[in-house]
């Protein structure tokens, strides 16, 4: 290739979300690799329990399962532990878009959510959106 695409940088003006805010940005990679949104989107936390899970069996007459079936708390604690990875894997997207550290995401949302709760969902949602359009092309004027 004869030249390097270099990261796009938006910024994201947090006045939108609130007037008082106003001055405050916070920079917005929006050409990220896809790899970067599906962790964003919580697809990647999935992939292998679900590759796993949709692995047949050797044997295609599998015997009586004589085990009792699981209780429904073993799923709940599963399903928990599977919104924790996808959780860590949304900061952790977010952070790489930002130019933030995973511990600065974390900072930022023990500091709104007792008082500003949405202000955290505000940014992630925005920031998918800038990605978005830069990638249909969409200009801001």
């Amino acid at each position: 290739m004869k030249f390097k695409v270099p990261k796009i940088i938006r910024k994201l003006d947090l006045a939108g979300y609130a007037p008082e805010l106003e001055g405050v940005c916070v920079d917005v990679w929006v050409n990220p690799p896809v790899g970067v949104m599906w962790r964003l989107m919580g697809l990647g936390a999935s992939t292998s329990s679900a590759s796993r899970d949709l692995t047949p069996a050797p044997d295609l007459t599998p015997a009586p399962d004589l085990t009792p079936a699981p209780s429904l708390k073993g799923r709940e604690e599963e399903e928990e532990e599977k919104e924790e990875i996808v959780g860590q894997q949304r900061i952790e997207a977010l952070a790489e878009l930002w130019g933030w550290t995973v511990e600065e995401v974390l900072e930022l949302v023990g500091a709104t959510v007792g008082t500003d709760p949405r202000l955290f969902m505000w940014m992630a949602e925005r920031t998918i959106l800038m990605v978005n359009e830069h990638r249909r092309g969409i200009k801001k004027g």
